[in-house]
C-alpha cells in the first residue's frame, strides 16, 4: 500500500514538473483558454491548467477551475477524479468526503476509484464511503 502511495506521489510530482517546464515563469505568459501557447499546449486543456495551479500551491484556483469545468461538462469523470486529487493534495478533508458522497455511485466502478481509495486511506481512513 505504501508503494502505491509513493508511486502516486511520484506521478503527481513528475506531472507537475513537466507542466512547470512547459509553462515556467519567464517562458512567456500562461495561455488563456481558447489559445495555443508558443509551446503548442492547448490552453483549453483544463486538466493541465489545474495541474499548473496545483504545482504552484494555488489549490483554491485549481478547485475553482475544476468546478467551473464540471459546470460546463458535468459528465467528465476525469474532472471529478482531478477534483479528488486537488482536495487530497490541499488536505481538504470535508470537501474530499463530500466529493465521495456526491460521486461514489457514478465513479466507484471505474479503475481510477482505487486511487481515490488510496488517497482516502491517508486523508480520512475511517470514512466508509471509500472502502
Amino acid at each position: 500500500m505504501d508503494t502505491l502511495i509513493i508511486a502516486l506521489l511520484l506521478l503527481f510530482t513528475v506531472a507537475a514538473l513537466v507542466l512547470w517546464l512547459k509553462v515556467r515563469p519567464g517562458a512567456g505568459s500562461i495561455p488563456v483558454a481558447g489559445q495555443v501557447g508558443a509551446d503548442g499546449v492547448d490552453a483549453t486543456d483544463v486538466i493541465a491548467q489545474i495541474d499548473f495551479h496545483m504545482a504552484y500551491g494555488l489549490y483554491d484556483q485549481a478547485e475553482s477551475l475544476a468546478l467551473q469545468a464540471l459546470d460546463a461538462e458535468p459528465d467528465r469523470q476525469d474532472l471529478k477524479f482531478k477534483l479528488f486529487e486537488v482536495f487530497f493534495v490541499w488536505g481538504k478533508v470535508d470537501a474530499f468526503r463530500q466529493a465521495g458522497a456526491d460521486y461514489k455511485d457514478e465513479l466507484s466502478d471505474s479503475p481510477e476509484w482505487q486511487g481515490v481509495g488510496v488517497m482516502a486511506s491517508q486523508l480520512c481512513p475511517d470514512d466508509p464511503t471509500f472502502h
